[in-house]
């Protein structure tokens, strides 16, 4: 069972990365409803990875109390290998979701920027005064 629960997790964050891929290439051209529509589906992976995991954990405890061996003794080669690749794969996305939330940061503070810009708020303190809405739609000629 550790070798399909390892298998699983294996899977769900290759699907992770890959997905992570898209999204990067998808924002740099500036295709946000791409980006969305993944959403739902990377949801559901990372819920799956959590289940995979925590049923992983449950068969290592299991698998530790009945032995006073170190885990690495006890698990096959190939459950060991498996583990190893599954925390490169982890690795991995972290070093993915760096570059996404850069780029999301990016484009957060170019359109807070943008806002400030058009709608000039008053930030004396820690009071924003909002502009009336009369105010907005204003045109200086």
């Amino acid at each position: 069972m550790i070798t399909i629960y390892i298998q699983n997790a294996i899977n769900d964050i290759t699907k992770l990365i890959d997905l992570t891929i898209k999204d990067i290439e998808d924002i740099k051209l500036s295709l946000h409803e791409k980006i969305e529509k993944r959403v739902d589906e990377k949801d559901h992976l990372i819920v799956s990875f959590e289940t995979n995991k925590s049923l992983l954990n449950d068969s290592l405890i299991k698998l530790t109390t009945n032995s006073d061996e170190p885990l690495e003794n006890i698990m096959s080669d190939n459950d060991t290998d498996l583990l190893n690749k599954l925390k490169e794969n982890l690795t991995i996305l972290k070093e993915k979701n760096k570059i996404y939330a850069k780029f999301v940061v990016k484009i957060n503070e170019f359109y807070t920027s943008l806002f400030d810009e058009m709608f000039k708020l008053d930030r004396s303190g820690y009071e924003i005064s909002r502009p009336k809405p009369a105010s907005i739609l204003r045109v200086s000629a």
